[in-house]
């Protein structure tokens, strides 16, 4: 890792004008929508035994099927195809219920008062590690058969750790008990892997470029105990989809 972080730094002291294929210093920024599977909670907060069923006039089934993550890397490119660096991310995710809380009345003269409001459940997940790149339109193979020189294509692969959170709250239209939360955290291991496809922008003092990437991840927490004794984890794996811009000299 100290020899990583020497060679990044090392990188922006360097002057020279570079095609991509010289590429020394990348930073790319992306955005992705994940089809995680977390089946556990879902059948946690849709199961009738720890639901106070008075709250909702319909117990509509919820559940987590996608989240977002949006992250940045910074890369170093020692060698033609090859490259290697960092990155730091952030999955979110969110359902909520409508809910009623009724006040009733001691007065038989006088109504029930009641307040509506939301109970959500919101998922976040903060990852760090390494990650690399397999550059395939570097290659010469790409360069003898692919005539249009503003593609690129690469071979993404990434390694970290996790620190993920549960936050379950209610948020009524009054004000009332509003933002008590109750939080719950565990960690766990990611590993992803997926095709960047994209268009060159520019490729000549600086590079630049924007495209789509897909894949999969997998990420796992360890399991804790939501809401009484019984334990869950929180299953950030599946699919993934999304965008990427990458800015680099």
């Amino acid at each position: 890792m100290r020899s990583l972080l020497f060679l990044i730094t090392s990188s922006l002291f360097i002057h020279d004008s570079m095609s991509q294929e010289n590429e020394l210093f990348k930073v790319s920024l992306n955005g992705d929508f994940i089809s995680a599977n977390m089946k556990l909670l879902n059948d946690r907060i849709n199961d009738k035994d720890y639901i106070d069923t008075s709250f909702y006039n319909e117990l509509d089934p919820l559940s987590f099927s996608e989240v977002f993550d949006f992250g940045i890397s910074i890369t170093h490119q020692p060698f033609k195809c090859l490259d290697f660096g960092i990155y730091g991310s952030c999955q979110l995710g969110s359902v909520f219920r409508e809910i009623r809380l009724i006040n009733y009345s001691s007065n038989p003269n006088l109504p029930n008062d009641t307040t509506f409001g939301k109970r959500h459940f919101d998922v976040r997940s903060l990852h760090v590690g390494v990650t690399s790149d397999l550059i395939i339109h570097q290659m010469d193979f790409w360069k003898n058969t692919v005539p249009y020189k503003k593609l690129e294509l690469s071979w993404n692969f990434r390694m970290g750790c996790g620190s993920s959170y549960l936050y379950y709250y209610d948020r009524f239209e009054s004000g009332l008990q509003n933002d008590k939360k109750s939080v719950y955290n565990s960690n766990g291991i990611q590993l992803a892997s997926g095709i960047k496809l994209g268009f060159i922008i520019t490729n000549r003092d600086y590079f630049s470029s924007f495209g789509i990437k897909f894949g999969y991840q997998y990420y796992r927490t360890e399991s804790f105990i939501f809401p009484y004794e019984e334990k869950i984890d929180l299953d950030f794996s599946g699919f993934t989809v999304g965008l990427y811009l990458s800015i680099g000299r």
